[in-house]
């Protein structure tokens, strides 16, 4: 007769007279358990349930972790141990979800730059410039916000950073969020078949793990800001979330994305001064949004062709062979949007906004939360741009306005030269709009720089 010993180290069978301690078979000894030399059992003298019983490990024992296991010792230190046990197991299953999905068709001899490249992909980051067209939004209103209100250049210094990072980590996420919403759609356009989710090099389940630690690092970003700014920002979550579903069901896509992508305009002046101008914030925010159509609509006549296969929508498509006329009216919106709020953003005109001497209560938190996410009524609003057109007065600004003169000329080449036709043209005058942003912040920064010396 033959006794098989089932999944103890794959011993196979072994004769009935012969029964091995688990010692013997290399079981690991936990934390009270008594050693037992190797010896042999007479089973005709030794019944086999009088034999000691090894009390199976449980399931969710882990060999390295098994001395602070409460399975196996009962002292009160391990007690303590049990939470950074569950802890480390559950940052290893991210971990794993992250760099091969759960999924054990992944190969072990991939290298680290292989595992993390889709998710370099899916977040862009091999593309920058969807992050400087994020980014440099924000600096029109940091520099404008910090010569008008005279902040510190140590303050302006840190909004930068804190604004940059920003931007990399959330143009990041809202590029996963809208590779998830369009995984299926990208498979049938040429360029975008490629992507890690559409070609099948990451799953939905990666990607959503991913998003939540992009998020996560966002939230800890905007946490550095003022309460008025935190939850201020907070509120552009929905257009990054709801931007990828309009291309199914309007033609202007683009004008949602130029709201998402530009909400730094408002939140620069707000890190800075702990509310909204609406004279400055509400021309540069609307600037900055026909900026956006202008580039982006350059940027969709790459796809336009599938886009019309697929039934994706676009400006590019509802313009048709009048977009250089309409992209012209959009680029003078914005030179003439942002001229309006370099003009209502004079020295030090409200210097003593930006100082906050206290640390905020909690019913000025409440009241910051409240104000931020109450829009502006319509009268208000007009209000606004009335005074902000009014008031203009550029003589604090004349690099700014050298800049924007440079801009002006820039846009026109861009509009003038493009070739809607070619791809790869329409994804060089797509990019050169960084170009357009730089001239334009330099401009600002010379003149904050001139306005610290008087």
């Amino acid at each position: 007769m033959l006794l098989r010993i089932v999944g103890l180290g794959g011993r196979g069978p072994l004769k009935s007279r012969q029964l091995l301690h688990p010692e013997c078979l290399h079981l690991p000894r936990f934390a009270g358990a008594a050693h037992v030399p190797f010896r042999t059992i007479n089973s005709t003298h030794t019944s086999i349930r009088s034999r000691p019983r090894i009390q199976a490990p449980s399931p969710f024992q882990h060999p390295d972790l098994r001395a602070v296991s409460p399975v196996w010792s009962s002292s009160s230190s391990t007690k303590s141990s049990c939470a950074s046990v569950v802890l480390r197991r559950c940052v290893r299953w991210w971990a794993s979800q992250v760099s091969t999905g759960g999924s054990s068709s992944s190969s072990s001899s991939q290298t680290f730059a292989q595992r993390i490249r889709p998710y370099v992909e899916l977040a862009r980051y091999d593309k920058p410039i969807g992050t400087w067209l994020l980014f440099l939004p924000c600096t029109f209103s940091l520099t404008l916000a910090a010569q008008h209100l005279a902040a510190s250049p140590a303050q302006v210094l840190a909004c930068y950073a804190i604004f940059g990072t920003g931007a990399l980590v959330m143009r990041g996420a809202g590029c996963t969020i809208n590779d998830m919403w369009d995984r299926k759609l990208d498979q049938g356009v040429e360029r975008t078949r490629s992507r890690p989710i559409a070609s099948g090099a990451l799953t939905p389940m990666n990607a959503l793990v991913f998003l939540s630690g992009q998020l996560s690092l966002g939230l800890a970003v905007l946490l550095q800001l003022n309460w008025y700014s935190i939850f201020f920002g907070a509120t552009s979550l929905g257009l990054v979330i709801v931007y990828p579903l309009m291309k199914r069901i309007t033609h202007w896509p683009q004008l949602v994305l130029g709201l998402a992508f530009n909400w730094g305009s408002l939140l620069g002046y707000a890190a800075l001064g702990g509310h909204l101008h609406l004279p400055i914030v509400l021309p540069l925010y609307a600037g900055t949004v026909c900026w956006t159509i202008l580039y982006d609509t350059i940027y969709a006549h790459q796809d336009a062709k599938d886009d019309l296969a697929t039934g994706i929508k676009s400006t590019a498509l509802l313009f048709g062979d009048k977009t250089k006329p309409i992209l012209s009216l959009f680029g003078t919106c914005f030179v003439g949007s942002t001229a309006v709020a370099m003009g209502n953003a004079s020295s030090g005109a409200a210097a003593a906004a930006a100082a906050q001497a206290l640390p905020p209560s909690a019913s000025e938190i409440l009241a910051a939360a409240k104000q931020a996410w109450s829009l502006p009524a319509p009268s208000t609003i007009v209000e606004a741009l009335s005074t902000a057109v009014s008031s203009i007065d550029l003589s604090a600004h004349p690099a700014g306005c050298a800049a924007l003169g440079a801009v002006a000329a820039h846009l026109y080449w861009q509009i003038k030269t493009v070739d809607l036709a070619d791809r790869a043209d329409c994804w060089s005058k797509f990019r050169s709009n960084r170009d357009v942003g730089l001239l334009l912040w330099f401009g600002l920064a010379v003149d904050y720089a001139i306005s610290l010396m008087w």
